[in-house]
């Protein structure tokens, strides 16, 4: 059985129309253009590095996650490393 098509689209919401692009994005494509320019950059913007974890990172995040610590912490850090 086939479907047909809404004829009208929903309507957007006050938010929704509010709402503007991503600035992580927006330095994302702008590394992105830099780069096509042959310009060395390192991308930072949408949290994915252009280079590998260094891997005394990785063995303390492997180690923290065997010790239970899974969740996420507060925005300013734990109290350990604000100390």
């Amino acid at each position: 059985m086939m479907t047909k098509p809404a004829k009208e689209a929903f309507p957007i919401s006050d938010n929704v129309a509010r709402m503007r692009a991503s600035s992580t994005l927006a330095a994302m494509q702008t590394a992105q253009a830099m780069r096509a320019e042959g310009i060395d950059v390192v991308d930072l913007g949408a949290g994915e590095p252009d280079f590998d974890t260094p891997e005394n990172i990785k063995r303390a995040a492997a180690a923290a996650m065997s010790e239970g610590q899974t969740k996420y912490t507060p925005t300013g850090g734990t109290r350990p490393l604000q100390q």
